[in-house]
């Protein structure tokens, strides 16, 4: 049995035995619903409102002026889409999806996540997760990335590639970190096969974009590989003050 099976088997023992309470109210989870959220919880999140703003269509932090001046000339990524702010509903759902283990709530948050990829400026051929290391996967049993992946390219009827990026090395916690060293961080982190994305527009998924270093990385190696361009689409978009490993 692989460490992901066995974080598998104690999160259903857990909800076997133990009280299932609402990872976002705490009411009690009523029998025959699964997960960790309530209905009432998942229902809320199905009704927030996709409100963007006036955001950087490149990098989907608010503008500034006219141009963005966190964006380079020439950067890496075509445009970025978030369905909206770190916070609120839909940070808490980030946690009990991410760190209590709930990949069904891959579903409802993979409809949010797809409303946002809908309004990037071009089509993709193909979405892509955010890979996460084997060490961490086998701590936490899956890949948000993957899961929310898997129902975006379902939502939009695109091929989900899941082995076009890898993690070439683990990362430090990025906790904490600045810009400047999130970016050293996962600066050569992940490799992409070129048979997988040459030629083809790919849609990057991560379920939180923080100062988009983890995407820049990721964007080289695509393009590195032959892909041209690279969109991203993130569930929720922090700010960058925040500096918080999520």
């Amino acid at each position: 049995m692989t460490g992901a099976d066995v974080a598998v088997a104690f999160r259903a023992a857990r909800d076997l035995f133990l009280p299932r309470v609402c990872g976002i109210c705490r009411e009690p989870v009523p029998a025959g619903v699964a997960g960790r959220l309530c209905t009432g919880c998942i229902l809320h999140l199905e009704d927030l409102a996709f409100a963007p703003g006036d955001v950087c269509p490149r990098c989907a932090l608010p503008r500034t002026g006219r141009r963005c001046r966190r964006c380079p000339k020439g950067a890496l990524i075509a445009a970025t889409a978030s369905f909206g702010p770190f916070e609120g509903t839909l940070r808490e759902a980030v946690h009990v999806f991410k760190f209590e283990g709930d990949p069904g709530l891959g579903a409802p948050l993979g409809k949010l996540a797809a409303r946002a990829a809908r309004t990037l400026p071009a089509d993709v051929d193909v979405v892509v997760p955010v890979p996460l290391h084997f060490s961490r996967l086998l701590g936490r049993g899956f890949n948000q990335s993957a899961v929310l992946a898997r129902h975006v390219a379902g939502e939009l009827g695109k091929p989900l590639v899941l082995d076009a990026l890898s993690r070439a090395r683990a990362s430090a916690e990025q906790s904490g970190s600045s810009r400047t060293d999130r970016r050293a961080n996962v600066r050569g982190a992940f490799v992409a096969k070129r048979a997988r994305v040459a030629g083809k527009r790919v849609l990057l998924v991560d379920d939180v974009l923080t100062t988009g270093a983890t995407a820049h990385a990721c964007a080289l190696a695509l393009q590195n590989a032959g892909a041209q361009p690279v969109y991203v689409v993130a569930l929720a978009r922090a700010h960058e003050q925040e500096r918080e490993s999520v």
